[in-house]
């Protein structure tokens, strides 16, 4: 039973290691802001690839029918200390216009650096890739679509998945956290006193 109970206490040491899911958030039942100044809150990033995905469909031609009339989609999250970001990607499919470009941006973000690119196809686009380590807040990333060189009238969408790989930083060179060495030191008395009794 000594055994039991010392194996337990050294089990327990993981309690404090468990993650909670990436982010999964698709547009349908929930869409995203379309305005940068108040982005939807998704919450916290966590190890993994968290993932964005929904569409875009804008413009001024009254001939023509959007069935997602949305024009920009914004979000923010935060990042919390002992990850760190290692790539932001931006995958565009069915993307379909007249006189439009697509954009993908991100600016006052405390962990990545600011981006903004534009696009008229489908791709991926690697917006970020490197070590960048929390706690900070992703302000605003944002996406849409706009008109090509102010041409008139316009009319585009495409549907699109951010995915922002995090991932722990390894602290295994660090010394052990002091409650674990107790529950370690208590599992080893334990052997070591039911052994002496036999």
């Amino acid at each position: 039973m000594t055994v039991a109970v010392a194996l337990a206490a050294i089990g327990c040491t993981g309690i404090g290691n468990l993650q909670a899911a990436p982010i999964d958030f698709a547009e349908g039942g929930a869409d995203l802001s379309d305005t940068h100044s108040s982005p939807t809150g998704l919450g916290a990033l966590e190890a993994g690839v968290n993932t964005i995905t929904g569409g875009v469909c804008f413009g001024n031609d009254p001939s023509q029918v959007c069935l997602l009339p949305d024009d920009l989609d914004a979000f923010d999250a935060s990042l919390a200390a002992g990850l760190r970001i290692t790539s932001v990607t931006f995958t565009v499919s069915g993307f379909d216009g007249a006189n439009a470009i697509g954009f993908v941006g991100s600016s006052a973000s405390s962990v990545v650096p600011s981006f903004n690119e534009v696009f008229g196809a489908d791709g991926q686009i690697d917006l970020f890739s490197g070590a960048a380590s929390g706690p900070g807040d992703l302000v605003f990333f944002e996406n849409g679509i706009r008109a090509d060189q102010n041409a008139l009238p316009f009319i585009g969408s495409y549907f699109y998945v951010w995915s922002i790989t995090v991932e722990p930083i390894d602290d295994s060179g660090q010394a052990p956290v002091p409650a674990t060495l107790a529950l370690l030191g208590l599992g080893l008395a334990g052997l070591g006193w039911s052994r002496r009794n036999k």
